[in-house]
């Protein structure tokens, strides 16, 4: 003789509203490159791309060498390939130089390397974040 068990199904008591689970999801949702929430990487009424943008261009802008610095430089390079450099910044005596603040080095970053190489306008030094501090990892010299 056989004996059959059935186990109870378990009510699931926990009965949410979709626009509830939307919004914890929505909550939850993450940049994959972990991009700080906008309120903490604005300063001075300017929101910038990452939190180490931002407190790169705040210690270049206390720094008494740099003269002027422009944010987001677009550069040709090359025919059919444009790209935007986070800094470029000229020091006091006329020196020129792009800055590019990485946290994360995509494939299309490798492409614009390579072609820094070839059609560069002024050296792209490629920063870091190391701690508190700023690290240039890279100097890429154009041709200028």
């Amino acid at each position: 003789m056989s004996v059959f068990f059935r186990r109870k199904r378990k009510k699931n008591n926990m009965s949410m509203s979709m626009d509830k689970y939307l919004a914890i999801k929505r909550d939850k949702k993450k940049n994959k490159y972990n991009v700080a929430p906008k309120a903490d990487r604005t300063w001075e009424g300017r929101t910038y791309a990452s939190k180490a943008e931002m407190e790169f261009h705040i210690t270049q802008s206390h720094d008494p060498a740099v003269k002027y610095i422009e944010l987001q430089v677009r550069v040709q390079l090359g025919e059919d390939f444009k790209c935007i450099m986070d800094y470029l910044i000229t020091l006091h005596n006329d020196e020129r130089y792009y800055v590019d603040v990485k946290g994360v080095e995509t494939p299309r970053f490798k492409d614009v390397k390579r072609l820094w190489k070839k059609y560069g306008p002024a050296p792209l030094h490629v920063v870091k974040k190391s701690g508190k501090r700023f690290k240039t990892t890279e100097i890429i010299q154009g041709q200028h």
